[in-house]
């Protein structure tokens, strides 16, 4: 595919989503969706040769929740956090969290998108997942403290 930027932004028209160009000079391109009250999804492609986009998003945990898990024992703790794995995982949704040892304080969740015979249904179904991820992920801390 030659123009990938070009075929990301006409998707972005034919679903009504509006992307934001970012600067970052480490990817061949760098969109950003934004909505009203809901994390951001974005939208890179990290080289002009890779067959792929990534949709991601990043959800950050605030102090208290932290907080507030550290007080569960661990197998709490674990039960919790395997459960958001799994369904992430059955939202095919590939996943990251920052912490270190400790709770995560930021997840960073994202999908591919092959651009081998994509088409513009197959990349809103990649937005919505990762739309869909990031609310699962602010609702389950939300609902579970």
């Amino acid at each position: 595919m030659k123009d990938v930027l070009g075929l990301v932004k006409r998707w972005a028209r034919e679903v009504g989503m509006e992307v934001i160009d970012v600067a970052d000079p480490r990817t061949h391109f760098h969109l950003m969706v934004k909505e009203p009250r809901l994390p951001s999804v974005d939208i890179v492609h990290l080289r002009m040769d890779d067959t792929y986009l990534l949709l991601t998003s990043s959800i950050s945990v605030n102090e208290e929740h932290q907080e507030k898990l550290l007080k569960f024992d661990k197998k709490s703790q674990d039960e919790f956090l395997w459960k958001i794995r799994m369904k992430l995982v059955s939202m095919n949704i590939e996943f990251r969290w920052e912490g270190g040892d400790g709770p995560p304080t930021m997840w960073r969740i994202f999908s591919r998108l092959y651009l081998d015979k994509a088409s513009v249904q197959d990349f809103w179904q990649a937005y919505l997942n990762v739309k869909n991820a990031s609310l699962f992920l602010a609702w389950s801390y939300q609902s579970s403290f």
